[in-house]
């Protein structure tokens, strides 16, 4: 049911360089020094609009705030906007109505705001720092450029330079996340563990493991959140 009414989008984090690219129909018909794939769902974003000041376009409140294109991150953008391949989109608005499609920079086409946000799926490497941030940073870390924005510098101190205004916009999106702070104050300190003598007991006690597989990897997710926020929260920086 969801699925059905709600449109879901995925949004890679990896390296550039290890992303899937859509070639080109005419790649030997292409110009020289044009690219041999279709734009990226992170170029579209790169090229979104600087300001909300195109004429006969409908914008909502929310775009008309300052830095608002500057401070879009891409799962925002991905999330509230949908790519329009029409190349007559524009003529809607010839007659003095306005219309809810914007153009692009770069000629990169136009975007029309979505009635309803969409779902975005993602995955975050907990097992590696690095890639972690990167996934991190690519996702809720507004950027025109991001070879020269993101993966040129250090990524794990980009995220914590960065740490609170990712976590503000990545809350939209994970709503769980509330859950790895209660599991964060509730596990027990190694130092007030209790000491117990009865070893035989313990020894003939036969654990039976009951809990459901999925319930295991949601738990494993909240706990590699726990490591996270224990690495790159802006609290442990020295």
């Amino acid at each position: 049911m969801t699925k059905s009414s709600v449109k879901v989008k995925y949004l890679p984090t990896v390296h550039p360089h290890f992303r899937d690219g859509l070639l080109k129909g005419n790649i030997h018909e292409l110009p020289d020094g044009e690219s041999s794939f279709h734009t990226s769902s992170y170029g579209y974003y790169e090229s979104r609009p600087y300001a909300s000041d195109e004429y006969g376009v409908s914008y909502d409140d929310i775009e008309l705030e300052p830095n608002y294109w500057q401070d879009l991150s891409a799962a925002e953008f991905w999330s509230n906007y949908e790519i329009v391949y029409d190349r007559n989109a524009k003529k809607a608005n010839e007659d003095g109505k306005e219309t809810r499609v914007q153009t692009l920079n770069d000629n990169k086409g136009f975007i029309r705001k979505r009635s309803e946000t969409a779902v975005l799926r993602y995955y975050l490497n907990y097992d590696n720092d690095e890639d972690l941030a990167r996934g991190l940073l690519v996702l809720f870390h507004p950027f025109r450029n991001e070879m020269q924005e993101i993966h040129q510098h250090d990524v794990r101190a980009l995220l914590k330079e960065n740490y609170d205004a990712i976590q503000h916009k990545r809350m939209m999106f994970e709503k769980f996340k509330v859950m790895t702070d209660l599991i964060k104050k509730i596990q027990p300190d190694p130092a007030n563990k209790p000491t117990d003598s009865s070893s035989e007991d313990e020894d003939s006690f036969k654990e039976i493991e009951s809990t459901e597989v999925l319930d295991i990897e949601k738990f494993n997710n909240f706990a590699g959140e726990c490591r996270y926020r224990e690495k790159f929260s802006s609290e442990c920086i020295d």
